[in-house]
């Protein structure tokens, strides 16, 4: 199995598993699919990224024997009369139950769960497993395709295209304010390897934690997971439909 692959940032490539680190480094080594950590714009907060040398274990092994579902071939439908909790499923619901749990172990309260912010979380999802190859060169995990109802990008490590995270709430859902995606990607990604990932990243774990340059209290907190990826979005203003 390969090393860690270190720099400042730092990325990791191993066979099975793919995580989304704080940065991805700037080498041109070959195609990556790391990503990197959300980045605040100029008006919302500090300039600076929660950046920090990732290291994980590589040795670890990740339970993944939760029953997930994994059927990525079905389709997102968001035109259907649906309540405000129907893009939570089991398994985000999950996964938020075990972030709030978290929080608590580290004297925080808990955030509110957002429909919304589930929503744009859900779909992200569902374009990732139907479209995996957007991430094959530069683009990170907070890239979108050009196959649905938003504005795509291919988000790089430099953050020209940070708006394209922000904004996309606003696109997607009734939000009102900027949204801030952590992301993760593995062959047996399961609620409780996502948050496990994110905990061995210190820039992912600060934003969990509200740590480093992210000590303004979340908010709202949306939640999708399925098939290969995971996406957890924060924002610092109400949901609406909560």
């Amino acid at each position: 199995m390969p090393g860690i692959i270190s720099c400042y940032p730092a990325r990791l490539l191993f066979p099975i598993l793919l995580v989304s680190l704080t940065l991805a480094c700037s080498d041109a080594r070959g195609p990556r699919r790391t990503s990197p950590d959300v980045s605040l714009p100029e008006d919302v907060g500090p300039d600076a990224n929660a950046d920090a040398d990732a290291e994980l274990d590589t040795d670890a092994e990740l339970d993944a024997d939760a029953d997930a579902d994994t059927d990525t071939d079905a389709e997102l439908d968001t035109d259907a009369d649906t309540g405000p909790d129907d893009f939570i499923s089991p398994e985000a619901r999950r996964l938020y139950e075990l972030i709030i749990a978290y929080r608590a172990e580290h004297d925080l309260g808990a955030i509110p769960l957002s429909p919304s912010l589930s929503l744009v979380a859900s779909i992200h999802v569902a374009d990732l497993n139907a479209h995996p190859e957007i991430t094959d060169d530069e683009c990170n995990l907070h890239s979108w395709s050009d196959q649905g109802d938003w504005t795509p990008c291919c988000y790089t490590p430099d953050h020209t295209r940070a708006e394209c995270m922000w904004q996309k709430p606003g696109e997607l859902s009734i939000y009102p304010g900027l949204g801030y995606e952590i992301s993760a990607m593995s062959t047996r990604m399961t609620p409780e390897s996502a948050l496990s990932l994110w905990q061995g990243s210190p820039g992912h774990n600060a934003v969990i934690l509200n740590q480093e340059g992210w000590t303004q209290p979340w908010q709202a907190i949306g939640v999708g997971i399925a098939g290969d990826y995971a996406h957890v979005w924060f924002g610092h203003e109400p949901d609406p439909l909560r």
